[in-house]
Parts: structure tokens; sequence; C-alpha cells
């Protein structure tokens, strides 16, 4: 299989047309577009999901500052954004908008011959998006339409609880959907395997987020304030001394005891 790899954000080459053999002449540009322009969505989705996985596992009870409500808002934003692209690219019920599932539709009616249609319906009849999707888009859905894209009236009169009405898609249930979705953008990409994320996209997140924790109070408290290190620890389980001591290690001090 042939891979295309993702570029920046900014300036993302477009690439030649994927699997044009396949296709009737007359459809081969019209299909070249709408894989690029879903192709940029899934990958703005991809790093999305990622940032979000990275910054949730990071330890904040030890290494974060009390009151510091920057990374709530940036995790809030970027959940709201995975949440309105997933549901844009295959769950928008809009007669004018471009979906997943009406591009396969497009796909299966353009193919140059019956084998290849055959081929490709099998090939996503074996994926199963449809089956995979019917939970979690409807979750997805309810989501953006009553609490991120619009205000239900339901938040008003108490039987949604604002906010806490986006608990009701996890984090995990955004990387169930962003697998699911990329998975089913392959069988699209005919025969093309397509990156879905920029290459080495922890390198940032990873160096703003050791940061944080090399200049916390915590991880240098045995140094800085030895006179605090003794009563602090008391509150400490032995998983946090655990996490502790990792990041310790990985910048050269000695572990706590």
């Amino acid at each position: 299989m042939k891979k295309s790899k993702a570029t920046s954000r900014i300036g993302r080459q477009h690439p030649p047309p994927a699997g044009a053999e396949l296709l009737k002449e007359v459809w081969r540009s019209e299909y070249d577009k709408r894989i690029y322009l879903f192709w940029n969505e899934l990958i703005d989705l991809n790093h999305y999901v990622f940032y979000l996985e990275r910054i949730t596992a990071f330890p904040w009870s030890l290494f974060g500052e009390s009151g510091d409500s920057f990374w709530d808002y940036v995790t809030l934003a970027m959940f709201d954004s995975a949440v309105l692209i997933a549901s844009r690219v295959c769950l928008d019920t809009r007669k004018n908008s471009l979906k997943l599932t009406e591009f396969r539709d497009e796909i299966t009616k353009n193919l140059v011959s019956k084998k290849e249609r055959s081929k490709f319906v099998d090939r996503h009849r074996e994926v199963d998006f449809d089956g995979k999707m019917s939970e979690i888009g409807k979750q997805i859905k309810d989501l953006r339409n009553k609490r991120i894209a619009h205000l239900s009236k339901e938040i008003v009169g108490g039987s949604i609880k604002g906010s806490h009405f986006r608990q009701s898609v996890s984090l995990s249930g955004l990387r169930e959907i962003t697998n699911c979705l990329n998975e089913f953008f392959q069988v699209l990409s005919l025969g093309i395997g397509r990156e879905m994320t920029l290459p080495n996209p922890d390198q940032d997140i990873d160096r703003v987020l050791y940061m944080l924790a090399r200049n916390s109070d915590v991880l240098n408290m045995l140094e800085q304030q030895p006179e605090f290190w003794p009563c602090y620890k008391e509150n400490l389980s032995n998983a946090d001394l655990l996490i502790l001591n990792d990041y310790r290690r990985k910048f050269g001090l000695p572990e706590v005891e």
C-alpha cells in the first residue's frame, strides 16, 4: 500500500490524485478535492484527541498550579473542536453538507468496473462503519446539538447540567470515534495509506508539559524548600512518589524517599 504523509497545518501540500485509475475519468478531479478536504479535517481531529490524551495523562495533582484554569480552557476548546469535526464529517444532516457516508456512495457509483465496486463494497462492509457509529454517533450528535453548537432549553430547565453534559462523551469515546473514522477513511482512500498525524506530534506538547513539571514547587521542594518536604511527603501516596521519582530521574535529580 502506498502512503501519503500529513504535512504542517499551515501550507499543507495537495497530494496527487490517489486511486484515480479505479475511478471514472470524469469524476477523478472531484474525488481528489473531496478526499483532500476530509483528510485535512481528520488530521485536525487526530491531533486534538492526541493532545487531549497527553494533557489529561499529565499528573496535574502533583505539578499543576492551584487555581490555574488555563489548561482547563485549552482542553475544553480542543474537546469541543473534536466533537464538531466528528459531527460535521459524518453526522451533518443538511442538504448541502459533505459527509463521509455520502462520499462513499459517490465513490461506489463512480468506480470503473463491477469488480472494483464489489471489492469496495466488501471492504467497507468489513469495516462496518455504520454499525460502529450507531451508538457513539448518537452521543456525539446529541452533545453537539444540545451543548456545543447550540444551547438546549433542557440545560436552562435543569434536566441537563450545563458543562457537565460534556461528560456524556468521554475522551475514550472521542478516541473510539476517531479510530472508527480513520479506518473508514482509509477504505475511501482506495489503496493509498494516508497518515493521520504530523511527524512527531508529541514533541511540542511534551516539551511544554515537561517544563511545567521541571519548574514545579513539588519537583524541586527537596532542594529549594527542604524544611517543608517531610510534612508534604506525608500527604503523598506511593503512586504519587513513583510518579515524582520518575520525573526527578528524567531531570537528573536524585530520587526522594
